[in-house]
């Protein structure tokens, strides 16, 4: 500067004594005063326009490096920069009668300013969003180095600290930038420059978009556990179901298969979770087990189910079809006619036989029996059976009778013989209790007769009795009974004839003779005795 202004100052000293020189040889002393004021005019200005030069060069030394300086350092840059131009025009101005236009030269200096503070802000906008990327850079980085998945809080936690450390960095590293410093005095201070959103918020938003972006990734992993440890229950489910679906099953076996299949279906789900321990305390380890037992478990083991009882069905059908053929082909082999004990144990015997066959169809250790169609078939066995017993009872009442042929003639002619002797008075041929008690005791008197008749026991031989009655002699005890309705209706209507008769004579017989008449309360006359004030006296 100071070299500057030697220079400056003997240049205007030589132009001074030059335009002196010149003056004074061209004869133009007279005029001196008004040349001398013009010329220091130009002075003036030159120098004004020489410091203001001055001053933007001393700017383009303010914020020249790669960063923008902070705002204090601005505008005491600035202002130091304003009174060393400022200095420097008052010293061109020292040795002149000029009156220094700091006025001029400090709105000169304003429109310096403007320009450097335009782009000063600029500089400031772009480091501010620079910074941002880097603090976002730094937090995406750090939740890049995180291994997932992970637990939701730990990484919820360890995302918010990192956010609300680089958060605090970044507002406290603006906060000094954006002091402004010292006041100035020489012209106005520069401010940090209005930004469309705050730089902190936008901060804090855009780190919060990436904390929730990786929580959603964090999220999607934990989701593909899950999804394989679904896969798994599932597979484990079907896998043993797989090694029992040609296996017939009671419900003592199912209900030790279906502890089976659960603790292998929860084993697989759980074993894909191992590895991360924290897993089965999340709400989704809740909801995909409430998934497997439902669409897993609970649906297999159902159809399953279902699948074993139509093979169940089928197979003790086809049991009990087999086991009544062979009850049907054995029951047409029994010895009849027998007696009534020996055709039972016959029978009792054949029973157990195809009971037995049956049972072995329900597995070595009966495992079947406590099945529905198990017991289905027993029943129907069973009914077979009794109906059975039924027919063949039945069958030996017939065949006793047909071996009985000849008593039963005997019967039927001694009953002939009443029915000829029978007359108007006769009950053997008008009440059916009568007609059958006779017919039951010729038949009786009749079985000595017969060689069939006389092995038979009493008891089979009112069966056989109640047989002959009910076939043969249902014409004969059709017309005994339509006599009885006949004669009961005829006594019955001579009865209400009677009656009727019997009330005609009552109505049409004379009245009873008095014996006494009543005076004024008192009665005279003969009877036992005479009715006073409601009472019989003698």
């Amino acid at each position: 500067i100071e070299v500057l202004k030697a220079l400056i100052l003997s240049t205007l000293e030589e132009r001074a004594l030059r335009f002196i020189t010149q003056a004074l040889q061209r004869g133009m002393f007279h005029e001196m005063p008004s040349l001398w004021a013009t010329w220091t005019a130009q002075v003036a200005e030159m120098s004004l326009q020489d410091a203001e030069t001055w001053f933007a060069s001393l700017l383009t030394h303010v914020d020249h490096h790669d960063d923008p300086v902070p705002l204090a350092t601005f505008n005491r840059d600035v202002e130091n920069a304003r009174e060393r131009s400022v200095q420097f025009y008052r010293e061109l101005l020292r040795d002149f009668d000029i009156n220094a236009d700091i006025r001029a030269l400090r709105d000169r200096m304003a429109n310096h300013f403007q320009l450097k503070m335009t782009l000063y802000h600029e500089r400031v906008q772009r480091w501010v969003g620079e910074l941002v990327v880097r603090s976002k850079d730094a937090v995406a980085r750090h939740l890049n180095h995180i291994e997932l998945p992970v637990d939701p809080n730990t990484i919820r936690a360890d995302g918010e600290n990192i956010t609300k450390f680089k958060i605090k960095a970044f507002s406290d590293q603006l906060l000094v930038f954006a002091q402004r410093g010292a006041a100035v005095s020489l012209g106005k201070a520069a401010q940090m420059p209005a930004f469309s959103l705050d730089p902190v918020s936008q901060l804090t938003t855009d780190l919060r978009a990436i904390m929730g972006s990786k929580e959603l990734e964090n999220e999607r992993e934990i989701a593909q556990f899950f999804k394989a440890a679904v896969a798994a229950a599932d597979e484990a489910v079907e896998g043993e179901l797989k090694l029992n679906v040609n296996k017939l099953m009671g419900r003592t076996r199912m209900k030790e298969l279906q502890s089976i299949v659960a603790g292998k279906c929860w084993q697989a789900f759980d074993e894909k979770l191992a590895k991360h321990k924290w897993m089965m305390f999340l709400v989704h380890y809740k909801t995909h087990k409430a998934l497997v037992q439902t669409e897993t478990y609970d649906s297999r083991m159902a159809r399953f189910g279902q699948a074993n009882e139509q093979k169940l069905n089928v197979h003790f059908r086809t049991a009990m079809d087999r086991c009544s053929a062979s009850y049907r082909a054995r029951k047409s082999n029994l010895a009849m006619p027998a007696s009534e004990t020996d055709l039972e144990a016959e029978h009792r015997q054949l029973a157990t036989t195809v009971r037995e066959m049956l049972d072995e169809q329900a597995g070595n250790n009966g495992d079947l029996k406590d099945t529905d169609a198990y017991r289905g078939a027993v029943m129907s066995l069973n009914s077979v059976l009794e109906e059975g017993l039924l027919h063949v009872r039945q069958k030996n009442i017939e065949l006793w009778k047909v071996h009985s042929d000849e008593a039963t003639r005997c019967a039927l002619r001694a009953n002939e013989a009443v029915m000829r002797q029978c007359g108007l008075l006769c009950f053997f041929n008008k009440v059916p209790q009568v007609h059958k008690s006779t017919s039951k005791k010729h038949l009786i008197q009749c079985f000595p007769r017969s060689g069939a008749g006389a092995r038979m026991s009493p008891t089979m031989q009112m069966q056989v009795f109640e047989n002959w009655y009910n076939k043969d002699l249902a014409h004969d005890a059709s017309t005994v009974w339509n006599n009885f309705y006949i004669g009961s209706g005829l006594l019955g209507f001579c009865v209400l004839m009677l009656c009727m008769g019997g009330r005609l004579c009552s109505s049409q017989s004379p009245p009873p003779p008095q014996y006494g008449s009543f005076q004024g309360g008192k009665g005279q006359g003969y009877g036992v005795g005479n009715r006073m004030g409601g009472q019989w006296s003698d």
